[in-house]
């Protein structure tokens, strides 16, 4: 997710659901895992003057971190690869940290750019790998909710083509993978979270 974006109507209905998934399979705890690209803000003219944003201006209105301070019963924790650039060393990071919870059940939810890797095509840097999915659902232990966020693409069925690329990768029935849309809401009708409890 771009920071530029945080704040949107994609993260009202994102977090909306998060916290109906949390609530409906009593979890207290939201580990999100953010991929966060570095963002290039641009400057402002005063005058003749050229300055930059203030940090305090773009933590404020742009830090995806700020969800921590979210008045709910849940626990929000946010990992990103801020200073972690190497995607091995990314991954294992993230795996570490699911193992060393505390909080058990807890929403282990995947907020990359884009959504699951392309099924006939490479994955970029805005995917999530299909072996990194497996990897992370594996980690999990029972009672977990995995949660992931999915953006629209170019095909008439692309929430039902990447519910059972879903349910294929960590090995599920269709039964056992619901997802979260909101189709009739201005600015977040081309998102999905599919989810799975474990």
């Amino acid at each position: 997710m771009k920071a530029e974006w945080y704040g949107d109507p994609r993260d009202l209905v994102k977090w909306a659901v998060l916290l109906h998934i949390a609530d409906r399979f009593s979890c207290n705890h939201i580990l999100q895992v953010l991929d966060l690209p570095s963002t290039k803000w641009g400057k402002i003219r005063i005058g003749d003057s050229e300055i930059s944003l203030n940090q305090a201006v773009i933590d404020h209105f742009r830090s995806p971190s700020n969800v921590s301070n979210l008045d709910c019963n849940v626990v929000i924790e946010t990992l990103h690869e801020k200073e972690l650039r190497d995607h091995g060393e990314y991954l294992q990071f993230v795996l570490n940290r699911i193992s060393q919870r505390t909080k058990h059940p807890s929403v282990i939810f995947l907020d990359p750019d884009t959504g699951l890797e392309p099924s006939k095509s490479k994955p970029r840097l805005e995917h999530v790998r299909a072996i990194d999915l497996q990897k992370i659902w594996d980690r999990c232990v029972s009672g977990d909710v995995l949660v992931l966020y999915q953006h629209a693409f170019r095909s008439k069925n692309w929430l039902e083509e990447k519910k059972r690329q879903f349910e294929e990768v960590l090995g599920l029935s269709s039964d056992k993978v619901e997802y979260g849309y909101a189709p009739e809401f201005k600015g977040a009708k081309d998102v999905a979270f599919l989810f799975a409890h474990k």
